[in-house]
């Protein structure tokens, strides 16, 4: 659907039910990879929904596929297991071939790849871990809570989740230091009814990929940015003094 909420199409129902949790977008190839608990499938077809192909299937030996993404700067699927029988994050070359065990008895819900330091973060019942790509070791996190989803902000050094079990999405760095509550999901209300139990994914906004126009024009009491994006805060320097931070901090007010 548009980012808006218009225009809800389907584009893959499986008739038996039992999606899976697992999605993943390759967006340079145009290509949408997703489980099926059913079947025990990984599956792709286009963003249209067209040209549904099975990658990889092995019923035989898994019991649920959970997540699934992809690497494919080294052509790689990841996938987990996570009910009954097999449990674990398992890769495959991204032809569905070559199946390799990467962390065996995980009980991983969720993932995250990390490919800047090769490695994986996952939602092991209530806890957050992380293990190398191409190890079967893994190091606790976070620990606790009962998480949901995951998402990070590498650059910045910082892990994001939620906390289903305190109704909060809180952040830390990526060793699991500096936890700091963000919002509590009780203090938001859809039709008066408090959100409960935060589950995922996180979808989180990088303030550094926003380029604002450098061109404004200013009042004696205002500052009008010649841009019509939503409000946003600025930290403002003085050019005069080596870009020195300015104590003061304004708020920006988009062109109506």
């Amino acid at each position: 659907m548009d980012v808006d909420g218009s225009n809800f199409t389907t584009l893959y129902s499986y008739p038996l039910g039992g999606m899976g949790d697992g999605i993943d977008v390759d967006e340079s190839n145009e290509h949408i990879y997703f489980t099926n608990t059913q079947t025990d499938s990984i599956y792709r077809m286009d963003l249209n929904g067209s040209n549904l192909t099975e990658i990889y299937g092995d019923p035989a030996s898994f019991d649920y596929l959970g997540d699934v993404k992809i690497d494919l700067s080294n052509g790689h699927i990841y996938f987990s297991e996570w009910n009954v029988g097999v449990t674990g994050i398992f890769r495959v070359d991204i032809n569905g071939t070559n199946e390799v065990t990467i962390l065996a008895g995980s009980d991983a819900k969720n993932m995250k790849l990390d490919l800047v330091h090769r490695c994986i973060y996952l939602v092991d019942n209530l806890l957050i871990k992380h293990c190398i790509l191409d190890r079967s070791a893994d190091t606790t996190i976070l620990t606790g809570f009962q998480p949901g989803g995951i998402e990070f902000d590498i650059a910045h050094n910082i892990l994001y989740t939620t906390d289903m079990s305190n109704d909060k999405v809180i952040s830390s760095d990526l060793t699991g230091g500096n936890i700091q509550e963000l919002v509590l999901a009780k203090d938001i209300t859809i039709a008066g009814d408090p959100l409960e139990s935060p589950q995922g994914p996180i979808l989180v906004f990088n303030p550094d990929a926003y380029t604002p126009v450098n061109t404004g024009t200013t009042t004696p009491v205002t500052i009008i940015a010649d841009t019509t994006d939503p409000d946003y805060s600025s930290q403002w320097l003085d050019c005069n003094n080596g870009y020195a931070v300015l104590v003061k901090r304004y708020r920006i007010k988009p062109l109506q």
